[in-house]
């Protein structure tokens, strides 16, 4: 990334159209805001993939999919599906959406801390 380059992870990912679908956050011109975003003094902390909530990574250790999309394999080790937002409903019968994948090292402005163990 250059200095004039930034990504907004305001949001969590929506459902997809598959399980390897790879979450990626849109890139922005770094000096640009939005209307949703709190000023840095007041906003609260990002919370990462692997601490939060929503993201549901598998027992045994990350996704294993046969098509690995745009990551390697050692991406796919630590990565889990965001399932903070419920797939929104389509106009036809049988319409079937899945949770994107995201990094455990990933997080977003949507996302809630889990309770401590």
């Amino acid at each position: 990334m250059s200095g004039t380059v930034g990504i907004c992870h305001r949001r969590a990912p929506a459902a997809g159209d598959g399980r390897t679908e790879v979450a990626h956050w849109p890139e922005t011109d770094a000096n640009e805001g939005c209307a949703e975003g709190k000023p840095t003094a007041t906003a609260g902390p990002m919370i990462r993939c692997a601490t939060c909530l929503f993201w549901d990574s598998p027992a045994n250790g990350g996704i294993h999919p046969v098509d690995q999309r745009d990551q390697l394999k050692q991406w796919w080790a630590q990565a889990g599906h965001c399932v903070r937002y419920a797939p929104l409903p389509g106009p036809n019968p049988g319409n079937r959406a899945q949770w994107m994948a995201t990094h455990a090292h990933d997080g977003c402005g949507d996302g809630q801390a889990a309770e401590p163990a």
